[in-house]
């Protein structure tokens, strides 16, 4: 459908006539300047110097780089960075209009990943009523990832609210991802209460890997005496050996399991030295 088709039409607009026109010009003059450069060389008109050589690859990279910016403005559209407040603002009410009315999957999932891209906040009304009551998992998880771009306290509701209702496992593993990327305390409570309870380990994988970038090591290691799957354990061991103060905590949990693969991971992060001297107690 038309709507679903990035920004081109009316949205490029005066951009393509101001950006896209000037890009295109750049290309043809430096390609225009590297081809008279390979054919003078390969009909022996020019003898290969330094500085004509150097004057080619600069030829070829402004090309590219032109090229890196015409390209998304013709095949994808402007780009949200080349957009005034106004035109963005337009976008984004178009989109969320579309968003509403849409009936194909491939379709919404597309417009909620743009609403995303956006970062409007005024898009967050529709995207969290699709966390919460799309029929399809996939346009969910799309808009659970358009919510963690956008950011901000209500986005951040919008996840909770799905942390609390999702059912679905790919879902609520995309959720509580997004959720580590919000440091807010109760944030943190909540991620942790699923690592410890969750009948799923993949889900408590992931809240533990979340726990993880909200820098929780004390909260990470409170759970290792509770967790009995090895593989949870190890995802514990390695976000304590990322997260500030994690190696203090890593020390008070050595001993605590069993499993010679947990164990050998632990070690693994622990200084040499310490090891050694654990060794000869």
């Amino acid at each position: 459908m038309e709507h679903s088709k990035g920004l081109r039409g009316k949205e490029c607009g005066s951009r393509i006539e101001t950006k896209a026109k000037y890009y295109i010009i750049i290309i043809i003059f430096t390609l225009c300047r590297a081809a008279r450069f390979f054919r003078g060389a390969g009909q022996g008109g020019y003898v290969f110097s330094m500085r004509k050589i150097s004057t080619a690859l600069v030829s070829l990279a402004a090309t590219a780089a032109a090229l890196s910016i015409a390209v998304p403005v013709f095949s994808q559209g402007v780009p949200a960075s080349l957009l005034s407040e106004t035109e963005k603002k337009n976008i984004v009410a178009e989109k969320i209009r579309a968003a509403g009315s849409e009936k194909a999957l491939p379709a919404r999932e597309k417009l909620y990943g743009e609403l995303g891209d956006l970062r409007d906040a005024s898009a967050v009304p529709v995207l969290r009523r699709a966390v919460l009551n799309d029929a399809e998992p996939g346009a969910r998880i799309s808009a659970v990832h358009a919510l963690r771009k956008i950011g901000g306290v209500e986005a951040l509701d919008g996840l909770t609210a799905a942390f609390e209702s999702e059912s679905h496992k790919g879902v609520r593993i995309q959720v509580v991802n997004a959720l580590g990327f919000f440091g807010d305390p109760g944030t943190a409570a909540r991620l942790l209460s699923t690592a410890a309870i969750d009948p799923d380990k993949d889900v408590r994988i992931a809240a533990v890997m979340a726990l993880s970038r909200s820098g929780e090591a004390a909260a990470l290691a409170s759970g290792f005496d509770s967790e009995q799957d090895p593989d949870v354990r190890l995802a514990i061991i390695d976000s304590l050996s990322r997260a500030e103060g994690g190696e203090r905590e890593l020390e008070k949990i050595r001993g605590k399991s069993g499993d010679a693969r947990v164990n050998k991971r632990l070690e693994m992060y622990l200084p040499a030295k310490r090891r050694g001297a654990a060794g000869k107690r």
